[in-house]
């Protein structure tokens, strides 16, 4: 009887071969990381420019609600206004009376040039009603260095965005007529704003910080029209929305936002939208 001895062999993966292996599976997880942050900076981006949108059709909505607000509670012609301010100076009633009583309507400042390719640091939009007082995202972004403060009787608010304030006299831009009572270019760049209002109704800021961190870095209102037939007063504007991250420059070319890789620019978080508007008040101005 001849026995005979089989030889089983094994099989397995070679060096090369297991080196290969984990090449392609690095190569691959490498793919996969890259279009899953491809897809998670889309939907950053998606996020900051829906939140602008979202909150620059809120802000139209309310403007043009307070403008059309604004004719039961202000009644009579530029003239008026301005002669009622400046009592007894002919020469600044006319002064006022050519310009169409401007600046009871909407200013912006500038206090310090340096670094924001000169757009204001913060303005304010009266309506006859509401007044809306903003600090610009250049503002806010420089060290915390807010440009307007304003005092709701002993409350001092700082941080605002967008101001919503009930306002029917104007008080707002009547105080900032008065520039030199505040030192616009003080070492603390801090304006003291101080408005008789009904403490019962407390102001609102229309730009949430939970909103994507956005804020204005635009506003104007052009000089408002009066239809001589119907005495209503139309009024047109703009401003620009944008997120305080990204390194935004409204001035610059192109491309708003600081490029990716930039340090501190945070890319996906940056979107910016300009938002044109058109109102009227009924009667008044």
């Amino acid at each position: 009887m001849i026995n005979i001895r089989q030889k089983q062999t094994k099989k397995a993966f070679t060096l090369v071969e297991l080196s290969l292996a984990i090449a392609f599976i690095s190569l691959l997880l490498i793919i996969m990381a890259a279009l899953i942050m491809g897809l998670i900076s889309i939907y950053r981006k998606g996020i900051a420019i829906n939140s602008i949108n979202t909150v620059g059709r809120s802000i139209i909505e309310d403007i043009t609600n307070s403008v059309a607000e604004s004719g039961r509670y202000n009644s009579g012609d530029p003239k008026t206004i301005c002669e009622n301010f400046y009592r007894g100076n002919e020469s600044a009633i006319s002064e006022c009376v050519d310009d169409k009583a401007r600046h009871f309507i909407t200013q912006n400042f500038t206090y310090d040039k340096s670094g924001v390719g000169n757009t204001p640091r913060f303005g304010i939009f009266c309506t006859g009603s509401y007044s809306y007082i903003w600090n610009s995202g250049d503002a806010i972004n420089d060290n915390k260095k807010v440009s307007i403060k304003y005092n709701h009787g002993a409350k001092k608010v700082l941080d605002f965005r967008l101001l919503k304030v009930k306002d029917a006299s104007r008080n707002a831009c009547k105080k900032f007529i008065k520039t030199d009572e505040y030192k616009l270019g003080s070492a603390t760049g801090v304006s003291e704003l101080d408005l008789d209002i009904s403490p019962a109704e407390d102001p609102v800021d229309l730009i949430a910080k939970s909103d994507n961190t956005l804020a204005l870095y635009y506003l104007y209102v052009s000089d408002p029209t009066v239809n001589n037939s119907s005495s209503n007063i139309f009024y047109s504007g703009t401003f620009v929305l944008a997120t305080l991250e990204g390194g935004v420059n409204i001035m610059q070319a192109g491309n708003y936002c600081k490029p990716p890789g930039d340090y501190n620019s945070n890319f996906d978080y940056c979107a910016i939208n300009k938002f044109n508007f058109a109102t009227q008040a009924i009667g008044g101005i």
